[in-house]
């Protein structure tokens, strides 16, 4: 039981904990505690981060993509369910973990003690949600030396890194290990230079909070800490913190900075404080901030009939009047460890449930790349698999489906996705989706994963209804699109169609739905009563869903069936003159070489007279009738 209430523990706190809070907890003798740990590499593993340790908890437990199958060492569990946002009361998965098989797979892994929560943990603590934007650190002011480039990291307690992962933070970081940012359990981390290493100070927090302090020039603490000249004895000393592209982009725990000027000796007052705003003051800390960032080297304010310089390089404020000089001070504003942890659990939450409504929830969360698309071959027993092959046979019978693959592209889902909503708000309630096959040449298959349908990657494309992209509900009409032999592929595809009209050959966009043309039609179509082919002109309105692979029967007969040979002849037919004729000689020589098949290579037609080509299957029929006009002219002379 011991094993299993130490990783109740490391779940309840999101799947990592310091080792010192976990030994607080009581649960068993440090001894005993780092035993464990050390002898279920598989369950525990020790992270040191920023000069403390770290207890995670991993486990090789995963959820089965099918909803019914037979021996599987998977959980057989709703994804979104678990991830508490399924509300669908027929969705296919189950949403029971205490089933006898989901009981059995959890005592296979050693989790049968877990409770639903702590199962998610294990689950997805690895999955990377949305990237936030790269934060790079505040430009450097012009008075001000830039900071010179540091060595990369060379062990867990040293960083070349000039700013804090905020996902690791919400214990999200995708790059574990190999983060460029530092790992800190705090959105600040003080440092000091060690040779060519920067190395974290084990009273991060007491540093902070004198330096949060405007009244403090020091820390001193051990070892003690110079703000002035930001020294720790000879050794340079810097601030590390969650930092932001912009000013004014709102960003994770980002570093909020408050300004103050000296009224008396050890009393600081804050500029647009109660203290320190006057009636008819006009500059505010936040103000002197966005003029330091923007690298000024001044900035100038009134306050009654006094005028203020405050020069940014020597951190002095001066009336203009009587000249009298007064220090200024920027210092961080503090943040509690207990205030980290709920803006954290917030951030989390929120950012969770941004990326799970961006994705559609059927698609596997640890195949999706940030750029580019992944394919996921379906099962054969799974809904989707069959959804789409019984309407794929509706047109389609004599084919044999090879495989169907699921396509998971998140730029162009979104994009489908904003273009989608786009329609809504334009017609009111009309963003009808329909799902459509489209065929292509296999050699523009990975161009459509990757940038969508497009007209040019088809040459024969219909333009009976306008010159777009054409979609269909029946795949035999796709099929038509296809390559003419072989291996052929169609797309099934999500398609917004919304308020269409009648194509026509001449459209190059949908027409206007007013004689104002100020409102447009989302599509054309080929009939207005019973539409079964769709034309569209903007590529967002589509998204390429599904990739089915399969092999018509004439590509089976050409793959299977042997060649026929047919040997050489020729015919000759002497016409008797008449009075008005000569004598001349008819043949026709027929030469067929017998040609090596070549795999899915269909047999050369040959040439049987001056106009017409047949195939080897057709040319005895071909020739036969050949020899009837014969015998038919013998009769006719005789």
């Amino acid at each position: 039981m011991a094993k299993t209430d130490i990783l109740r523990a490391i779940c309840g706190k999101g799947g990592m904990i310091l080792y010192e809070d976990l030994e607080n907890m009581g649960l068993e003798p440090l001894q005993e505690l780092k035993r464990i740990i050390s002898e279920n590499p598989d369950t525990f593993k020790e992270v040191c981060l920023g000069g403390r340790m770290f207890v995670t908890a991993r486990s090789n437990i995963s959820l089965c993509e099918t909803p019914d199958c037979l021996g599987c060492k998977r959980l057989h569990m709703c994804k979104g369910y678990m991830l508490g946002s399924c509300n669908d009361t027929g969705c296919p998965f189950s949403h029971d973990l205490h089933s006898p098989h989901n009981m059995w797979v959890l005592k296979q892994f050693g989790l049968k003690g877990l409770k639903e929560n702590e199962i998610s943990v294990l689950l997805f603590q690895d999955e990377p949600p949305p990237q936030p934007p790269l934060n790079l650190s505040p430009k450097p002011h012009p008075h001000q030396d830039p900071p010179q480039p540091a060595p990369r990291l060379a062990n867990q307690n040293s960083s070349g890194s000039d700013g804090i992962c905020q996902m690791h933070l919400i214990h999200r970081c995708s790059v574990e290990g190999q983060c460029d940012k530092v790992h800190s359990s705090m959105p600040y981390q003080w440092q000091r230079r060690v040779g060519k290493q920067w190395r974290a100070f084990p009273n991060n927090e007491e540093i902070e909070k004198d330096y949060c302090n405007p009244v403090k020039t020091k820390h001193d603490g051990t070892p003690p800490v110079d703000f002035d000249l930001m020294r720790c004895g000879s050794s340079e000393v810097r601030r590390l913190s969650v930092t932001s592209p912009e000013f004014h982009t709102v960003s994770l725990l980002v570093t909020t900075w408050a300004w103050y000027w000296e009224f008396a000796e050890d009393q600081w007052i804050e500029y647009a404080s109660p203290e320190g705003k006057a009636d008819n003051l006009n500059i505010t800390g936040e103000k002197l901030e966005r003029k330091y960032q923007e690298g000024e080297p001044f900035v100038q304010f009134a306050r009654g009939e006094n005028r203020y310089i405050l020069s940014f390089k020597d951190m002095i404020q001066t009336n203009q009047i009587t000249e009298m000089k007064r220090l200024v001070r920027r210092r961080p504003v503090l943040i509690s460890p207990a205030e980290v942890q709920k803006i954290c659990e917030k951030y989390a939450k929120r950012i969770h449930s941004n990326f799970l409504s961006s994705v559609p929830q059927h698609w596997n969360y640890s195949l999706l790349p940030g750029t580019g698309y992944e394919r996921i071959k379906l099962e054969t027993s799974s809904q989707d698999y069959r959804r789409i092959v019984s309407q794929f046979n509706q047109t389609m019978m004599r084919c044999d489906i090879l495989s169907i693959e699921r396509i998971q592209n998140l730029k162009l889902w979104r994009f489908f996705m904003l273009q989608k909503n786009q329609i809504k708000n334009d017609t009111g309630k009309n963003d009808r989706v329909e799902r459509l096959f489209h065929g292509t040449e296999s050699e523009y298959i990975d161009a459509i994963c990757h940038g969508n349908t497009d007209r040019s990657f088809n040459t024969l494309t219909d333009t009976r209804f306008g010159r777009g992209c054409y979609f269909s509900k029946d795949a035999s009409y796709a099929n038509e699109y296809t390559d003419k032999q072989g291996v052929r592929f169609l797309f099934m595809c999500q398609v917004t169609v919304g308020n269409y009209a009648l194509g026509q050959p001449d459209y190059y966009r949908p027409p206007f739905k007013d004689e104002k043309k100020t409102v447009s039609y989302d599509s054309c179509v080929d009939d207005l009563a019973r539409p079964s082919v769709y034309v569209v002109f903007e590529k967002n309105q589509t998204y390429p869903e599904f990739l089915i692979k399969y092999r018509t029967e004439d590509d089976q007969t050409y793959r299977e069936e042997p060649h026929v040979q047919v040997e050489s002849f020729y015919e000759t037919i002497d016409i008797q003159p008449n009075e008005q004729s000569q004598s001349q000689s008819f043949y026709e020589p027929i030469d067929i070489q017998p040609q090596p098949v070549e795999h899915q290579t269909p047999p050369p037609k040959p040439r049987c007279c001056e106009d017409v080509y047949c195939n080897c299957e057709v040319l005895l029929d071909c020739c036969s009738q050949l020899y009837k006009i014969v015998l038919r002219l013998e009769r006719k002379d005789a």
